[in-house]
């Protein structure tokens, strides 16, 4: 692997970022939310080949990976952006195409339908590449996606909802994922996301269940693996009919990380899109 890794302070705490490339043009990729999740784990079969043609960034966002394990309570998702942010102006990234997956991929389409405003936070977004947008109607899958604790049966039941190939449920895959999460603080800082009062419950939707994605403007390239049952090919499909201008790729033999399972074919989807 060619990405370097990095630490930063800001705003007084600790972030991690991945970086290859010297592209003047930037490319943030962003990693989803499940147990386990980072930058790394999220996107280093893809940081190679983008960074042939991009500066490419991937930071660990609050609570994941090698950032320090903190969650915020009262707007958990604008207190994430705006450490992201904090974290671009440090480094003097002032506009730059964002690909993100699964939670982050909702969460930059939200923020491109609101022109930002309601997490508290701004990105310079050009480009996007949503990988597993939007949402299906099978709640059982999402609730057992969160239901994790730290063990590697159950991190073998997490990896099945996220992957079609049984390579990625097994050992040495298996085994790294399920180590990271005994680090200090990583299980708890994502537990956190699932307590609620007494006699309540979380919903099971997380970031931008509500977006009017007809008011995106941004070119949007969704990407969506053929047999992904959180954000399954009709919902990728129902986010692309509103989006003006966008496009839509369904990649086959993958779940929920169509960008891991059939990396070769993202890479040269995405570098098409961001270098049109």
């Amino acid at each position: 692997m060619k990405y370097r890794s990095n630490y930063i302070w800001v705003n007084g705490l600790r972030t991690h970022y991945l970086e290859a490339g010297d592209s003047p043009d930037v490319l943030v990729m962003i990693h989803s939310g499940e147990f386990s999740a980072s930058a790394e784990f999220s996107w280093g079969n893809n940081i190679d080949s983008l960074s042939s043609r991009f500066h490419v960034y991937c930071p660990d966002l609050m609570g994941f990976g090698g950032s320090e394990k903190i969650y915020n309570f009262e707007n958990s998702n604008g207190f994430r952006l705006r450490q992201l942010r904090g974290w671009m102006d440090s480094l003097g990234i002032r506009r730059a195409h964002f690909a993100g997956n699964s939670f982050s991929a909702n969460l930059l389409l939200a923020l491109a339908a609101d022109h930002q405003s309601q997490q508290g936070a701004t990105l310079p977004i050009d480009k996007i590449v949503a990988v597993s947008a939007g949402y299906g109607s099978n709640q059982e899958v999402r609730k057992a996606l969160s239901a994790y604790v730290p063990d590697k049966e159950g991190m073998r039941s997490l990896l099945k909802i996220l992957f079609h190939d049984e390579r990625w449920w097994t050992d040495p895959y298996l085994e790294q994922r399920y180590r990271s999460t005994l680090e200090l603080g990583a299980w708890e800082a994502i537990a956190a996301a699932r307590l609620a009062p007494p006699g309540k419950e979380k919903p099971w939707k997380g970031a931008g269940a509500s977006t009017d994605h007809t008011k995106i403007a941004n070119k949007v390239l969704l990407v969506c693996g053929e047999y992904d049952e959180l954000a399954p090919p009709e919902a990728a499909r129902e986010i692309q009919s509103k989006i003006r201008g966008s496009s839509l790729h369904i990649l086959p033999n993958s779940k929920h990380c169509p960008h891991i399972e059939q990396s070769e074919s993202f890479n040269k989807i995405a570098l098409e899109f961001l270098s049109e």
